[in-house]
Order: structure tokens, then sequence, then C-alpha cells
């Protein structure tokens, strides 16, 4: 009576012990650069939206003749809250606004760049825009 068992040998096991063992870390490496690459996009993203909250901001006030032009986002919603409701934390963005001059003269070009600090290097985003120059 020849019965056979059924079931994986040694070898078979093993093999599939060593492929998983090659095959897990490139996997993993694959997931850690999609979660770096979505928190990057995260960022800019946010940058951006400030950005264009900083131009709406200074285009709504007319005021890109003003000689400070920069600032913070400390009073959006960054940071985490205490018990007490209180903000902890700042916003790591920075906005700064340049006014430049234009072809004719009777516009102005208004830059608005928002940095940030992202692994140890600083991050950019900038828009532009046209303004009525103050001289016309």
């Amino acid at each position: 009576m020849d019965e056979r068992r059924r079931g994986f040998t040694l070898i078979e096991a093993l093999a599939a012990l060593l492929l998983v063992g090659m095959v897990m870390p490139i996997a993993m490496q694959a997931l850690s650069l999609t979660l770096r690459l979505a928190g990057t996009a995260a960022r800019t993203n946010t940058a951006v939206m400030l950005a264009e909250s900083a131009m709406h901001e200074l285009l709504s006030r007319q005021a890109w003749d003003s000689t400070e032009m920069e600032g913070t986002f400390d009073d959006a919603d960054f940071g985490e809250c205490d018990p007490d409701g209180a903000r902890v934390g700042s916003s790591p963005y920075r906005w700064k606004a340049t006014l430049g001059d234009w072809i004719d003269g009777s516009l102005g070009e208004l830059t608005v760049r928002v940095t940030w600090m992202a692994r140890g290097r600083e991050h950019e985003v900038t828009l532009t825009t046209l303004v009525p120059s103050s001289e016309s």
C-alpha cells in the first residue's frame, strides 16, 4: 500500500522563504517612497493654497506697494491644540511678496513666494500676477 503524503518539502518551504525575503525589502522601499511622495505632494498643495490666499489678500487690500510684504501663516489652522484649545506649534510656511516692473511701466509684476522646510531643505512655491503700477 503506497500512500503519498501531501504537503511541501523542506526545500520548497525554504525556497518560498528565500523568495519572500528578497521581495519584501523591495516592496517596503516602494511603500516608503510612495508615502514620502504623497507627503511632499500634500505639503506642496498646501503651499499653493496659502500662496493663493496671500495673493488674494494683497489684491483685495491693494497692498502691493507696502514695504512689509512678508509674513507667516501662524493664524492659520496649523499645529495641534492642547486640551484648553490653545494652539501649540506654528506653521512651517512663510510668505514673501515682491513687486517688479513689467514691460511698459503701466503694470507691475506681483510675485508671492511661499517657502517651507521639509527633509532638511527649503522648498518653494511661486505665484505671479500683474497689477496696476503705482506710477500710472
